[in-house]
Parts: structure tokens; sequence; C-alpha cells
């Protein structure tokens, strides 16, 4: 019985819940510091379903699907959890936790419940046949919008609408980049497997991160041209890293490596830019 726990512990990612919790309370403290009150209760139970719940759904099901180009992936050594194809069982994890999270999130209102709707969507589509879109190079960049898009929720469960929607465009170059960067690692195993990714159909890990350098050049602009300059600021932390790859043989020869860094990298820049939205109070 512990062991299990274990391993669902492990397979929900503990360390990048932060996809998922980090954009949520993104999106609550933006709201409280646009001057809305906040339902500390119902805060605190999404916040808990944003851990093992909402990413043990994510990462049981590509576990799953995943488990061919998985096989030979040294990520799955001692960083991700290894599943095959017979490990029918994280589909039910899978479904049973997303239907813990959904039991929640049937308590907000329908704004928040059709956000909610469209995560979903995103996670299947992205992971089950035939669709699949993981394979499917452009459409699988529809992935990417998952992370983020619990920060509209988070903003939604405090301020009942939307936020300005032309701060989609950063939030999607941005998520853009990151997602094809966290694909680079998986280029040789998904093309083995016959997955064609969009990193896999760019092809060179060099031509990936030249684009994952645009796209972040562009998220810094788009914030600056917003007037969102202290925001945009910490962001060029990530410029600096994905340079660092076309000009330090150190991140080039251990890819694996620098996806560890990639994810502390997170942490403090999510800080920062928490600390950063206090200057437009």
């Amino acid at each position: 019985m512990v062991d299990s726990c274990i391993k669902i512990f492990f397979i929900s990612r503990p360390r990048i819940w932060l996809y998922t919790l980090g954009s949520f309370l993104f999106g609550i403290q933006l709201a409280m510091l646009l001057g809305y009150a906040v339902d500390g209760l119902s805060v605190l139970m999404i916040c808990a379903v944003l851990t093992i719940p909402a990413n043990l759904f994510i990462y049981a099901l590509n576990d799953y699907f995943d488990a061919d180009s998985d096989e030979q992936n040294p990520k799955k050594d001692h960083f991700e959890h290894r599943s095959d194809s017979a490990d029918s069982y994280l589909l039910y994890l899978a479904a049973a936790s997303v239907l813990l999270v959904s039991c929640v999130i049937v308590t907000q209102e329908t704004l928040v419940i059709k956000l909610f709707l469209l995560w979903i969507f995103i996670i299947l589509t992205y992971n089950i046949p035939p669709l699949r879109f993981k394979a499917r190079p452009g459409l699988d960049m529809l992935f990417a919008a998952n992370f983020p898009l619990w920060g509209f929720i988070g903003y939604s469960v405090v301020s009942h609408e939307l936020p300005d929607l032309f701060i989609t465009v950063p939030i999607a170059l941005l998520s853009a980049a990151f997602h094809l960067y966290t694909a680079v690692h998986d280029i040789p195993y998904d093309k083995r497997s016959g997955v064609i990714t969009s990193a896999v159909y760019v092809g060179s890990v060099k031509n990936n991160i030249r684009i994952c350098v645009i796209l972040t050049i562009l998220t810094i602009v788009s914030l600056v041209y917003l007037g969102w300059f202290w925001v945009a600021a910490p962001l060029v932390v990530y410029l600096g890293f994905f340079l660092l790859h076309l000009t330090s043989a150190v991140f080039n020869g251990d890819l694996l490596c620098a996806y560890r860094y990639f994810i502390w990298i997170h942490y403090i820049v999510g800080i920062l830019v928490s600390v950063s939205l206090l200057a437009y109070v």
C-alpha cells in the first residue's frame, strides 16, 4: 500500500506541480491586486486538487500512451515515471483523479467550469488516439495551453470574469517556448516510435532552441508593449538559459541536466514575477 502511494506520488511529477498550482496562484494574485475579494476556502480546495489529482490526470495518461517512446528514454530512469503498455492501472488513476478534481470544480460558477472542460479536452486530445495531437506537429503545441489555463481559472474564480485577453499573447508565446524545449529531450525516442512532435519536425536541437529564443524575445517585447515592464524583466533569465544552449558545451552535452536547471529556474522566475506584480498595485 505504501509503495503504491509513493508510486502515485511520483507519477504526478511533484517537481512540476508548480506548472498547474503556480499558474493558478498567479491568477489569484492578479485578481487580488485588482481589488477582488477572495473566497479562501474555495481557493484552498482548488489548490489541493492541483497537487496530486490534477497532475496525476495529466501524467498517468501521458505515461500510458507514451510507453513505447519512454522505453529507452533516460529521463524516465530516475527523473520521471516509466510505464509499459500493460500498465492499464494508469487509466484508472487518470479517471479517478479527474473525477476528484471535477467534484471540486463543479462547485464553481459556469465560467470556471467551461475553462475546466477546455482543460480536460486539451489533455485528452493530446494523449489519446485517434486524435493524439502529440503526434501531430503544430497541434501538439495546443498542449502548452493546459498549464497557463489554470491561471485564467484562478483569475475567474476570484473575479468571476476573464482577464484582459491581450495578456494571452505573451502567455501563449512563452508557453509554446516551454513546451518546445521540454520536447527537445525526447526527440530521438519520439522519432524512433514514429511520434512526430513539433520538436521532431523542426529537427535539430539547435533549431528548436533558436525558436525558443525567438519566442522568448517576442514574449518580453509583447509584455513591454502592454506596459508590464517589471513582469517582463525576470523573463530575461529564460532568454539567457536558452542562449546558453547555443553557446555552452556543458548545456549541449547533457540536456537532461539542463532540464533539471530549467525546472528550478521556473521557481526562481515565478517568485520574481510574483514580486514584480506588486509594482502595479
